[in-house]
């Protein structure tokens, strides 16, 4: 699978399961704790990085918001940390699919 095809599963992935973006605090970190953990599992090749979830991101709006900084921010800090640990495996347990739609 492309990168291409990897990034448009993560926005259906969003809207799908209708991620919000525009939270602050500790409602924006779940999220995308959420979002980078489902791209991960998504990518068993390596190829994505904190770009294309943010790209995913973008193209999941009609309209960027006013704070897609924030969002950037807290997906370049979270990625990194999710790689190190493993986020994408948790996926793969049957109690994902009874939480998310994917």
């Amino acid at each position: 699978m492309s990168v291409e095809e990897k990034t448009e599963k993560l926005i259906q992935f969003i809207k799908d399961n209708k991620l919000n973006f525009n939270v602050a605090g500790s409602g924006l970190n779940s999220v995308v704790v959420t979002l980078c953990g489902y791209a991960l599992y998504v990518d068993d090749e390596g190829e994505l990085d904190s770009s294309d979830v943010i790209n995913a991101i973008d193209k999941s709006f009609q309209k960027i918001p006013t704070f897609r900084s924030d969002y950037v921010d807290e997906v370049n800090r979270v990625f990194p940390f999710a790689e190190s640990n493993y986020y994408g495996v948790w996926w793969k347990n049957p109690m994902a699919k009874k939480e998310y739609k994917f």
